[in-house]
């Protein structure tokens, strides 16, 4: 598993960035698809060990999918799709592959492919050459990841969502590229043949929304669950309030905005405090 080289990945101009469409179309032939091969690996192992270093619960297709590019490339099943769409499978899909083996040293583990602009929520299963990556995402770490995402770090620090499932999003990116339709097809039939059924993806992007209680600088939003009624608590200002003071602040490059933000956040420490203080009179 590599070093976290991604937290120093340099940012260029906003001009001269291409689409991520354009930059990850190949005029390559298609990937050769072998026939399936049978995979000897101890998934309980492998789910066990990815949860230790990524705290990560995966959903089902996580395995059908790394069984999938090993049908692709059985000796580097990482890059299955390297040829075609110029991407690598990353994070969870490295330790699969190790059939569980995790380093030594796991402390920083999580940090492993983790951009600048990356949410705690994020872990990035799939990369591009150029920083473009594809993240699960779960609003708790019990949570099966119920969205995937995709970040441009060099562009913004914005998380849009572009599915919920990972066959789903990675066939659609190639259907943008016409040499790949065998490739498609071989994607079609494994799915057929395992009985995998796509979720709802309009309808979990719907519900999640719903739940959200804020917006959030990156664009995901957030979702925090009560707890006996004690759960998020709004800033004393407007999202576009706080936005503005933000860029304000950077521009005067003054820290004005510290204590403007600190004075709308202490009616919500109070409210808070009163809540934890409201119900730890009432359990005695």
């Amino acid at each position: 598993m590599p070093c976290r080289s991604s937290k120093c990945t340099k940012r260029r101009n906003d001009s001269t960035q291409e689409s991520i469409g354009a930059k990850h179309t190949k005029t390559q032939d298609p990937t050769l698809v072998t026939p399936p091969v049978d995979i000897h690996l101890d998934l309980k192992v492998c789910l066990d060990a990815i949860w230790r270093a990524f705290y990560l619960k995966l959903p089902e297709e996580f395995a059908f999918f790394y069984e999938f590019c090993r049908s692709l490339n059985h000796n580097a099943p990482l890059d299955a799709f390297g040829k075609s769409l110029g991407l690598r499978l990353v994070g969870p899909f490295e330790v699969i592959n190790k059939n569980g083996k995790l380093p030594e040293e796991q402390s920083d583990i999580p940090l492993f492919y983790r951009y600048f602009h990356d949410p705690p929520e994020v872990v990035t299963i799939m990369v591009g050459s150029d920083g473009w990556h594809l993240g699960y995402f779960r609003d708790r770490p019990n949570d099966k990841p119920s969205l995937i995402v995709e970040s441009e770090p060099e562009k913004s620090g914005t998380l849009k969502i572009v599915g919920t499932s990972l066959f789903a999003v990675v066939r659609s990116l190639l259907a943008k590229r016409s040499p790949f339709k065998r490739l498609i097809s071989s994607m079609d039939q494994f799915i057929k043949d395992k009985k995998y059924t796509f979720p709802e993806s309009n309808e979990v992007i719907k519900q999640r929304k719903k739940c959200c209680v804020c917006s959030t600088l990156n664009g995901i939003g957030l979702v925090v669950p009560l707890n006996g009624d004690i759960g998020y608590r709004p800033l004393e200002m407007t999202y576009g309030e706080y936005i503005l003071r933000v860029y304000d602040s950077f521009h005067r490059k003054s820290s004005n905005w510290v204590i403007l933000l600190m004075a709308g956040l202490l009616p919500v420490k109070i409210m808070v405090g009163c809540d934890i203080t409201g119900r730890s009179a009432g359990s005695h």
